[in-house]
Order: C-alpha cells, then sequence, then structure tokens
C-alpha cells in the first residue's frame, strides 16, 4: 500500500501547482505495517469551517499539512487545475509566493481539518 499526499506548491511561474508525492514506505519489523519516517513540525491546530465559507484568491502563510478529518473541500490552482479533497485525505500547503489558489466547500457542508505546521 502506497503512502501518498497530494504537494500544492508555488512553481518558478508564479502559480501554484498540485503533484502526488509517495512517501518512502519502512516497514516495522515487528508488526509489519508499513510507516513513514518522521516528519518535523512545530504545531498542530485544528478548524471547524462552515459549509458555505469560501476563501477567495490567497497563499498559504506557511507549510502546512492538512488533513480532513470530515467533510469536504475543493482546491482550484492559479494554474487553472483542481482537485477535491474528501474526509482522510492529505495535502501540503506549500505555495507562499505567487497567485496562490481558491478554497472552495463543497456541497455546501462544514468540514474539519486539522493543520499541522511544518518545520
Amino acid at each position: 500500500m502506497a503512502l501518498t499526499y497530494t504537494h500544492m506548491y508555488s512553481g518558478d511561474d508564479g502559480l501554484t501547482h498540485f503533484k502526488e508525492v509517495e512517501l518512502e514506505p519502512r516497514t516495522d519489523e515487528k508488526t509489519f505495517r508499513v510507516s513513514s519516517d518522521v516528519i518535523p513540525a512545530t504545531g498542530v491546530f485544528f478548524r471547524e469551517t462552515e459549509g458555505e465559507y469560501d476563501n477567495d484568491w490567497h497563499t498559504a502563510p506557511n507549510k502546512t499539512l492538512v488533513v480532513v478529518l470530515e467533510g469536504g473541500l475543493e482546491i482550484v490552482a492559479s494554474d487553472g487545475t483542481s482537485r477535491v479533497f474528501k474526509a482522510g485525505d492529505v495535502f501540503l500547503q506549500d505555495d507562499p509566493t505567487g497567485k496562490g489558489h481558491y478554497t472552495k466547500a463543497l456541497n455546501g457542508e462544514p468540514r474539519r481539518t486539522l493543520f499541522i505546521k511544518m518545520v
């Protein structure tokens, strides 16, 4: 089973782009479960967002791993592509420069997310 997340990043062209990243798996010999290496982080916070909330064009204020706990959202990158993220999905916000991205509520449903600020 591959461990993956979506990386949303600022390109040299000044636009935000998406790419899929596969984490290098390692097997715990005691449990035979697959995991990733430890990823350094500086803080964690939770957010609950109303179902009508859309966030106009903006950049990520810092490099943050986002885990969707409930509900979902659509993110439109400034390169014109979009992705839908639902409960259980993980993405890395890493577009501090350029035009950024637009965040849209999904189906008018509220969402709960976990934000992990990266080093």
